[in-house]
């Protein structure tokens, strides 16, 4: 007597339902996943230069002179210097290579030997896509940074 043998592994139509299903939520996935990176990427850069705002401001106690930072953006790439005011040193610079990112507003601010902005300002980064994203940076005249 023959033995009927039990096919195991998948049929050829439950392999196209399921790759079907599998490229739906694919489909779906993929324009929320690229907005979570671009947001991301916003955080990230206005955090970079949350830090070096920072940076300057404690080191203008800490030295008891001036610091001068200066944010420039090109096309290729945005870089944030603090530099001491007096003798124009480089104390740090953040370099980042972007095509995406452009800042607008106060692109120079001076922190005092007390850590305070000569004036409040706001700075403003801006990453390019399908939609626009905007971050803010605004240093208040007493010193804060947010």
């Amino acid at each position: 007597m023959r033995a009927l043998k039990s096919n195991s592994g998948f049929s050829l139509i439950e392999l196209i339902v399921a790759l079907t299903i599998l490229s739906i939520l694919v489909a779906i996935a993929v324009p929320s996943f690229l907005d979570f990176l671009r947001m991301q990427k916003a955080s990230s850069s206005a955090n970079s230069a949350l830090v070096m705002l920072q940076f300057a401001r404690s080191e203008a106690i800490k030295r008891q002179a001036n610091i001068k930072v200066n944010i420039s953006s090109t096309s290729t790439d945005w870089t944030v210097e603090a530099r001491l005011n007096s003798t124009n040193e480089l104390l740090r610079t953040l370099k980042q290579n972007d095509t995406q990112t452009s800042w607008s507003g106060t692109n120079e601010l001076i922190f005092d030997l007390r850590g305070r902005p000569a004036a409040a300002s706001c700075m403003q980064l801006d990453i390019s896509g399908s939609t626009s994203l905007t971050r803010s940076i605004n240093v208040l005249s007493g010193g804060k940074i947010a």
